[in-house]
């Protein structure tokens, strides 16, 4: 079951399901292309990240959430590791005898694909508004 966690103002909650979809479809509403070009990128590393984070109990896979911040004046979203059940997750490297050997999962599979991503995104939102016609006169 995935799960979304949200922190608006001082209130924290987690949906998941059906409620998660609706809290996107909100976000993408009121963010616009914005929010809908971010959330296609986050749905693109979350996915990569998943089928290559190292199981062994599945503690650690099953910390991988999503999470979104509204505030005032912007709207934050992310992945991020580590639960309760996976506190360790942030320290966990890839096994000897792997491609990645040695290396922190978190900036291999998350943090680093997210900033390079950051180009990607920003290009895409200057070309929609760029292209987005004038309104008014």
């Amino acid at each position: 079951m995935s799960s979304t966690r949200i922190k608006i103002g001082g209130m924290d909650a987690t949906l998941s399901d059906g409620l998660e979809d609706a809290l996107r479809r909100i976000v993408d509403r009121a963010t616009g292309t914005a929010g809908r070009v971010l959330g296609e990128t986050l749905d693109g590393i979350e996915a990569a990240a998943s089928n290559a984070m190292p199981v062994k109990t599945g503690k650690l896979r099953a910390s991988l959430e999503r999470y979104t911040n509204v505030g005032r004046n912007e709207v934050r979203s992310g992945l991020r590791l580590g639960s309760d059940r996976a506190p360790y997750a942030y320290k966990v490297k890839f096994a000897k005898g792997t491609p990645q050997a040695g290396k922190n999962v978190f900036q291999e599979l998350i943090r680093k694909p997210a900033v390079a991503a950051i180009d990607k995104v920003v290009g895409e939102l200057a070309d929609q508004v760029i292209s987005r016609p004038a309104r008014g006169g």
